[in-house]
This record gives structure tokens, sequence and C-alpha cells, in this order.
């Protein structure tokens, strides 16, 4: 399943660590990662991976981020469209 993140709080050198511990950990694939934008210091993701793992690579956003907002949502058919 594919899920869309979006974290607050976020740097570039943060984002690394996430997408380093997902590939270290084969918690699920990134299809794509980078900075958002239009918002200073948040983080998007589109990661490939199971529900469970998931969870998982939320914590490691909280990890990095020290606790602030961080959503992982399943994505729609119309986002994958666009985005894959």
């Amino acid at each position: 399943m594919f899920y869309w993140i979006k974290a607050e709080q976020m740097s570039a050198r943060l984002l690394d660590e996430v997408v380093q511990g997902i590939e270290d950990q084969r918690r699920g694939y990134v299809y794509g990662f980078g900075m958002d934008s239009t918002f200073t210091g948040f983080a998007n993701m589109i990661v490939e991976a199971t529900p469970g793992n998931v969870d998982a690579i939320q914590a490691m956003f909280y990890d990095q981020n020290g606790g602030a907002y961080c959503e992982a949502r399943a994505m729609t058919e119309e986002e994958l469209d666009e985005y894959l």
C-alpha cells in the first residue's frame, strides 16, 4: 500500500536520516521525498509499506522531529496517478 507522509519541524538532513532508516531496516520502498516547496520545515514522502511498517516509519519521523506533527495516510488512486 502507498502512503503519503507529511511531517513538520524537519530539515533535509533529518529527512535523509528517516529515509536511510527505512532502507536500513527494510520497512518499505521510498518512491519520493523532499522538503515542501510552500511550508518551511515541512517534509513530504511517498512510501510503499505495510500498515505495521508505516507505523514504525511514522515513529522514525517523531524521533527526528521531537514528536511534532506527522501525518501518514493511504494515498488515493488519483494521487497515485498524479505523483507516480
